[in-house]
């Protein structure tokens, strides 16, 4: 076992380390690094259970989980293209990594409720999860061709308006999600080492306090940097943990002519 698949098995058993396979568990002790990273991650963990019982759950919350944690359209067996990691995932997704998954967009969703129009509330948990490993990528690729037809096959959102300073990174993944009650998709892209950047796409009309610009608006979030546009019939949603001015730098020149002309 690699450290690699030792780190997605202890982390889908986080808070029940004795489910965790023997061999993972001996390369725990083994490996200093990893023993730290399941310190924190626990520690995260163990702080998002707590969140259900200090704070009632917003009503609808539930649905709006199972809703895009079962966003599967398409299994592995119907994909043609799957990397070896990918078999990994998904031998550990359930039950213990779905778990591990609701809590984190129930405990970033409760955390910015109150602050934010839901459906951003979802992306930033979404965002999370993706950034945290709790939430698994549906297809890995560097190639950000390979990942739109892969969307287009679910019939997920493509993201269609991306800016090129942001093409220009290479993509690690997609993931079908639901925002908002309505099919959207998530591609993540490398734009700093340890900080990608997850633009999410979702059908913007209709949904309340959805973006109504083409002009990018930017805010923050935590550590989270933000970025937020719409391009006809579409809204997009861009978080990171990358410095503000890596996220402002990807749409400079947009800003400067007040238009996606540079978008493609």
């Amino acid at each position: 076992m690699t450290p690699e698949e030792a780190r997605i098995n202890l982390d889908a058993c986080s808070l029940r380390p004795g489910d965790a396979e023997p061999e993972a568990r001996a390369l725990l002790s083994q490996n200093p690094e990893l023993s730290k990273w399941i310190d924190k991650r626990t520690a995260f963990d163990e702080k998002a259970a707590s969140a259900f019982a200090q704070k009632e759950v917003p009503e609808g919350l539930n649905d709006r989980l199972l809703a895009a944690l079962m966003a599967e359209p398409v299994s592995a067996s119907q994909t043609t293209s799957k990397t070896s990691r990918q078999p990994v995932l998904k031998s550990v997704w359930m039950p213990w990594l779905g778990l591990a998954a609701a809590m984190t967009i129930a405990f970033v969703a409760l955390r910015w409720s109150n602050t934010a129009p839901e459906w951003r509330a979802e992306a930033l948990a979404i965002a999370d999860g993706l950034q945290g490993g709790t939430l698994p990528l549906d297809e890995f690729s560097g190639d950000l061709s390979h990942l739109k037809a892969f969307l287009a096959n679910t019939k997920a959102p493509q993201p269609n308006e991306i800016p090129k300073e942001l093409r220009s990174f290479s993509t690690l993944g997609c993931k079908v999600i639901v925002i908002g009650g309505r099919p959207a998709s998530v591609v993540c892209f490398q734009i700093m080492k340890d900080n990608p950047a997850h633009l999410i796409t979702f059908q913007a009309s209709g949904l309340k306090d959805s973006p109504n610009g083409s002009e990018p608006q930017f805010s923050q979030h935590g550590n989270w940097q933000i970025a937020t546009w719409r391009s006809g019939d579409q809204g997009y949603f861009l978080a990171s943990k990358a410095p503000a001015k890596t996220l402002q730098e990807l749409f400079t020149w947009i800003q400067s002519l007040g238009s996606l002309t540079r978008l493609v």
